[in-house]
């Protein structure tokens, strides 16, 4: 099972490489390039209200649909396409919302639609990908997402002949969806209810606005920001935070494979959680000492036109996003075996530090003075978890068995 695990991590980290690399090291600069500053802080705004509210609500029926599994053996599958349709609506009106406010009103009818239809394929993908993860068949996770990238590449030379960069994010989506659904192993979604509604629609709810929470640690940075300084700002916070982002996403792949072999477990051994912890904290001591000797080499490559800005907040953000991956490889423990309140907690802490640490520091000290209130906020956010680790512990450490192992 170890090595099962391990070799999953791998495939999985490879998978989900794929796509940030793309986006984050090719794709976005070459966007920039062919963009004003103020335009591009515009792009990434709406990339991350996006990420923050449809990919929140897919990951939510996804992470419902793997740790529920159980409850539909020998009985066919529902309740997740009601659920589907109906955070494809809120979804589609958040985002209508949040394009109409950060655009001012300023838009053409394609990049209003083209956006629309970003957040919808957003939220449907994170979802889909489920099939894979509930068998723990993470070399189907490899290939759509080698189709993913692909998508993305014809989407980016779309995006050159026409000037729409939505059409990036579209094709790749759409390659991804089509891949899942052509696997004959890819169960169809039932639109109806079944004896399991109640427990997942109560579950479905409370980790929506959990995930949400959570999500805006990650991206609420630029919505905050370009209101306040505009989208020159946001290009040059953006740029700053890259490195320490993609070793954070990075992360994000080793959550899942996380979250998919404790959906098949009752506790976890005292000695595992003990190599867990210290794997963690090396992990984030390399990370961080990696990220900042590669940061200066990358952002001169892909953002030579920001370098000389970009470089005062360069360490900052760096030490901010291993502290937000922390809390990713934290966090699939919270939601597996801790009393869901405290995910309810947690996040709505860490989203009311972020915003008045932030803002507090922003005002007194500008745009370095923001930086350093998220690096705050986020360890607050670890600290708090920590917590409720002590707390609850006795729901997932088996002391038995290290005393049986002692014997």
């Amino acid at each position: 099972m170890k090595k099962k695990a391990i070799f999953d991590v791998i495939l999985n980290t490879i998978a989900m490489a794929i796509p940030i690399v793309l986006l984050q090291l090719i794709i976005l600069p070459l966007i920039a390039v062919k963009m004003d500053t103020d335009r591009y802080g515009l792009l990434l705004t709406l990339v991350a209200f996006i990420s923050m509210i449809s990919s929140s609500m897919g990951n939510v029926v996804n992470n419902t649909r793997l740790l529920e599994d159980g409850s539909y053996k020998d009985k066919p599958y529902g309740d997740f396409g009601i659920w589907l349709i109906l955070l494809s609506i809120c979804n589609a009106a958040a985002v209508i919302g949040g394009y109409l406010y950060y655009s001012g009103g300023n838009f053409g009818v394609l990049d209003f639609t083209f956006t629309v239809v970003i957040a919808v394929l957003t939220l449907y993908q994170e979802y889909c990908i489920v099939y894979f993860w509930i068998n723990l068949d993470y070399k189907k996770v490899l290939v759509n997402n080698i189709l993913l990238g692909l998508g993305y590449g014809l989407g980016t030379l779309l995006f050159i002949a026409t000037g729409y960069w939505q059409l990036i994010y579209i094709t790749g989506l759409a390659f991804s969806i089509v891949y899942i659904h052509l696997r004959k192993d890819v169960p169809r979604e039932n639109v109806k209810r079944t004896v399991n509604w109640g427990k997942v629609s109560s579950k479905i709810i409370i980790l929506c606005i959990c995930t949400i929470l959570a999500k805006s640690l990650q991206y609420i940075d630029k919505l905050l920001l370009y209101p306040i300084l505009g989208g020159t700002s946001v290009s040059i916070y953006y740029a700053s935070s890259l490195v320490g982002k993609i070793i954070s996403m990075v992360l994000n792949p080793i959550n899942g494979v996380i979250l998919s072999h404790l959906s098949k477990v009752e506790k976890v051994r005292k000695q595992d959680c003990r190599k867990i912890a210290v794997g963690v904290v090396v992990i984030s001591i390399f990370g961080y000492f990696a990220s900042n000797i590669l940061a200066g080499p990358i952002i001169h490559i892909l953002y030579p036109q920001l370098e000389a800005e970009v470089m005062n907040y360069i360490y900052i953000m760096n030490m901010t996003g291993i502290v937000m991956g922390l809390s990713t490889l934290m966090a699939p423990v919270l939601l597996k075996f801790c009393d869901i309140k405290w995910q309810i907690v947690i996040n709505g802490l860490s989203v009311l530090a972020y915003v008045a640490l932030s803002l507090l520091f922003l005002e007194s000290q500008g745009l370095k003075g923001f930086c350093i209130g998220v690096l705050l906020s986020n360890v607050c956010k670890v600290g708090l978890m920590a917590i409720v680790f002590l707390i609850e512990k006795n729901r997932f450490i088996d002391d038995k068995t290290e005393k049986r192992d002692k014997k």
